[in-house]
């Protein structure tokens, strides 16, 4: 994937570790990106998707002045750099080599381009694509090949698409990340509200990490302050079932703000939503209970958000109404 040419990357400043989005020269600019320029940036770019260090390419003039053109000016890896697997830029490379429609009636192939994630889970679960000997991108995964795609690259980015979307699409849509393809019910773990649905969601996560199931999970908890200890934020307990010993098995979803600068992002009681990889924990407490900690470590503002999901789910059916009208 090193002859993938990009129109963007990504800054980080050496001084205070800013992050910026750089663009080629002369190009319209996108949202809050900025003009590359080589007295500032040379030396401090990685790809926007993923960790591998790029470079400026100024392009080449007409060949020989004749009428073939000469290459473009483009960001490309440095030598001996490679793309991540979870990368955007081979999906949006595949898109751009693509001869096959889209099947929109199948759910999206959701990229989760999120660089905090790879922080937190550095294990890779193995690569989705790969160049055949004439250098076209093949999926490695059928079922991914006509889903049309979508690039998160924030928590934020995946509530507007939760509220964009229509229900049955989303449910039949995959996470994709860092080589991990995750069924969206299993992506998105919430509580319930008026029934013991979200007991069996938590359950049926701890069970898919017992069997080795990791990947990443979109995790609602709720902030109450007696959870508050140091860098941890214990979620409101819940009942799972009680064993034939007679124990109760709880579970506590747990967050670990690991950087000192986001305990102010949880510092009032009710609903939020976490991006991560959890891990599971059980501990008995005395005889009669074992508790079952789903953990999760959060190192990025991005992967954190106070949000209510029935508040989301009614702006999502408003806007559903909006398009095809009242069910």
């Amino acid at each position: 994937m090193a002859d993938i040419r990009m129109d963007e990357a990504r800054y980080t400043d050496p001084e205070n570790g800013d992050v910026q989005v750089v663009q080629l020269p002369g190009t319209n600019l996108r949202g809050g990106n900025i003009h590359y320029n080589e007295a500032l940036h040379k030396g401090h770019l990685t790809c926007r998707f993923c960790d591998a260090a790029v470079h400026h390419h100024n392009g080449s003039k007409r060949i020989a002045g004749d009428n073939l053109n000469g290459a473009s000016q483009h960001f490309h890896t440095n030598r001996g750099q490679t793309h991540g697997s979870d990368c955007a830029w081979p999906e949006i490379n595949l898109r751009a080599e693509k001869t096959t429609a889209y099947n929109d009636h199948k759910g999206y192939k959701i990229h989760l381009n999120i660089p905090a994630l790879r922080q937190v889970f550095k294990k890779q679960a193995g690569r989705l694509y790969v160049r055949n000997e004439e250098k076209k991108l093949i999926n490695l995964v059928p079922d991914l090949e006509d889903r049309r795609p979508r690039s998160m690259d924030s928590l934020a980015a995946i509530i507007d698409l939760i509220k964009k979307s229509d229900t049955d699409r989303l449910r039949g849509s995959v996470v994709v990340n860092q080589g991990h393809i995750v069924p969206w019910d299993r992506f998105l773990v919430r509580h319930d509200y008026r029934g013991e649905k979200g007991q069996q969601r938590f359950g049926g996560l701890i069970r898919a990490l017992q069997q080795g199931q990791t990947g990443p999970c979109l995790m609602e908890v709720f902030n109450d302050k007696a959870g508050h200890k140091g860098n941890r934020r214990m979620s409101r307990p819940m009942h799972w079932y009680t064993d034939d010993h007679g124990r109760d098995h709880v579970i506590v979803p747990t967050l670990w703000l690991e950087e000192r600068g986001l305990y102010p992002l949880m510092t009032r009681e009710g609903r939020y939503l976490a991006l991560g990889y959890p891990r599971h924990h059980a501990q008995a407490q005395g005889p009669d209970k074992v508790v079952h900690y789903l953990n999760m470590s959060i190192r990025d503002p991005a992967q954190l958000a106070a949000a209510s999901l029935p508040l989301i789910a009614q702006e999502a059916k408003a806007n559903r109404q909006r398009r095809h009208g009242p069910a």
